[in-house]
């Protein structure tokens, strides 16, 4: 199985993050990456990656590319130039379906679409503390809890 930095290579190689080493770039990214994820689920019915994804205010985050992204985006960006996917035929598609539905929108457009779904409001909600704090452990996102939003992914798919 390829990690969530293989797919975030890829979305680079192509310019998918659209305004690169930013803030709005990251989010992108982010967002490509955990819709990639719903569409694996989506359509065949396992994670396209097995890296963590957390909910934070801006919507979901695989954290570990986060933060690679965010302190050490020139390394990043030099491996995804060079960057050769080796995805079986299932993965591909899974990863032309995330940039043909969401590949034009923006960051703010795809965070926005990203706190529609209730596993991500369920999970941000159980991360925060009453004094503010954000307990990052208890936000996690499971497949699992995606799993009842999945007939909604299904629609958009089919559209």
């Amino acid at each position: 199985m390829n990690t969530a930095f293989d797919y975030a290579k890829y979305f680079m190689s192509k310019g998918l993050d659209d305004t690169p080493n930013t803030f709005d770039g990251n989010m992108k990214l982010q967002k490509l990456l955990v819709f990639a994820y719903l569409i694996s689920l989506a359509k065949y019915g396992h994670p396209l990656f097995n890296d963590e994804i957390f909910a934070f205010s801006n919507g979901y985050v695989v954290e570990n590319v986060r933060q690679r992204y965010q302190n050490d985006y020139l390394s990043l960006k030099k491996e995804s130039e060079s960057f050769v996917p080796d995805f079986s035929m299932e993965e591909q598609d899974v990863i032309n379906c995330t940039t043909d539905i969401y590949g034009k929108l923006g960051a703010r457009d795809l965070s926005e679409l990203s706190h529609e779904f209730k596993f991500w409001k369920t999970a941000y909600e159980n991360g925060l503390s009453p004094g503010g704090y954000h307990n990052k452990a208890a936000s996690i996102i499971t497949p699992e809890s995606m799993l009842s939003e999945i007939e909604g992914v299904r629609k958009v798919l089919l559209e």
